[in-house]
């Protein structure tokens, strides 16, 4: 490619000063000959050895004129080379490098403005496909690691049940079926991810933030009564968003139920609805021995704040981003703040929020 391109701009020049030639060289020949050839009759000067004489010495200047051109067309084509075709060779290398999945080699090139900031922006954009391939393998790893347990236990359980190990009872079929609910939990918060990642099917409405997070709360009951959670609510006037109701309604759920998995019993959990100009915050603050750090990202897939607790209820470490891509579907953000003894998550959305389709 480049050294096609270098050939053609180099015909460019070329061309043109052949054409700029042959112009000059008609102007000369006609309309300047004829001028010449009125002034030698006027003045009675021997007319055909001189217009000989003329032409001969305009076609040698010409010549000169055509060999200085094409010099000059060389050159630029030699400038050319190393601003523009020569820079656009190696950015084609670094292409097909990134074509056959190799991110690592930064391309530096030197040439014009157009040139560089082109560099800059497929530098940045392997960089994104690097990053995109690495949580592409993590979460591949991150998958493959939280299927793998559920299913050697369950395969534990069946092996042992075949060679005759032990005996089938209720409590081996419990375990199985609390095996088999592990991994249905997980594919389903697999396939709501992906849901969410893809923000195809929002349907957005008026919603009020009160009223919403009233009915979710009354879900809650039974778990926050048996736990002995104290739960108070605060908000100010009423808060409206545009929003897709059931979407929200996860946020909620998920959120909620992150927040009642680490709160001790006895403990307390304050939902509080902030109005800020033209922004709408849901802040969920709970009692919490052990808060996450402030640098832990949270809202990444298969984040925990703590491992073998998160285990322990059936989380796979996905509510919290399924949350952020919902949030973000409605262009609106999310985060969390923690102290010694309190963790508080919250999203925002704008009041009157121009969702994307």
């Amino acid at each position: 490619m480049p050294l096609r391109l270098i050939w053609k701009l180099f015909l460019i020049h070329v061309c043109s000063v052949g054409v700029m030639l042959a112009l000059i060289a008609a102007s000369v020949h006609w309309l300047a000959s004829n001028y010449f050839m009125a002034l030698v009759q006027q003045y009675h000067i021997d007319a055909e050895e001189t217009h000989r004489m003329f032409l001969k010495a305009v076609d040698h200047y010409l010549l000169l004129a055509g060999t200085a051109g094409f010099l000059v067309a060389s050159v630029m084509n030699s400038w050319l080379n190393a601003r523009l075709v020569a820079p656009i060779g190696r950015l084609v290398e670094s292409a097909s490098r990134v074509a056959q999945g190799d991110f690592r080699h930064s391309t530096e090139v030197k040439g014009c403005a157009e040139i560089d900031d082109l560099c800059v922006a497929f530098n940045r954009m392997a960089d994104d496909l690097q990053s995109a391939e690495s949580r592409r393998r993590e979460f591949i790893s991150d998958v493959a690691h939280e299927l793998r347990t559920p299913l050697t236990n369950i395969r534990g359980f069946l092996e042992g049940l075949h060679d005759q190990v032990f005996d089938p009872d209720p409590q081996i079929f419990a375990s199985l079926l609390e095996e088999t609910m592990r991994l249905v939990r997980l594919v389903d918060e697999l396939f709501q991810l992906t849901r969410a990642e893809s923000i195809q099917d929002l349907n957005p409405e008026v919603v009020d933030l009160n009223e919403l997070i009233a009915s979710v709360l009354l879900r809650f009951e039974p778990r926050f009564d048996s736990m002995g959670i104290a739960l108070s609510t605060e908000s100010d006037s009423q808060c409206q968003v545009f929003a897709d109701r059931s979407r929200l309604t996860q946020v909620l759920t998920n959120l909620l139920d992150n927040t009642l998995h680490y709160t001790p019993r006895n403990g307390r959990i304050r939902i509080r609805v902030i109005q800020r100009d033209r922004i709408r915050r849901v802040a969920i603050e709970n009692d919490c021995d052990n808060p996450p750090p402030p640098a832990l990202p949270l809202f990444e897939r298969f984040q925990r704040a703590e491992k073998s607790r998160s285990r322990e209820y059936g989380g796979a470490g996905l509510g919290l981003a399924i949350v952020r891509e919902l949030i973000r579907a409605h262009d609106g953000s999310v985060g969390y703040q923690t102290d010694e003894k309190r963790a508080t998550f919250w999203f925002e959305l704008p009041e009157l929020n121009s969702i994307k389709h």
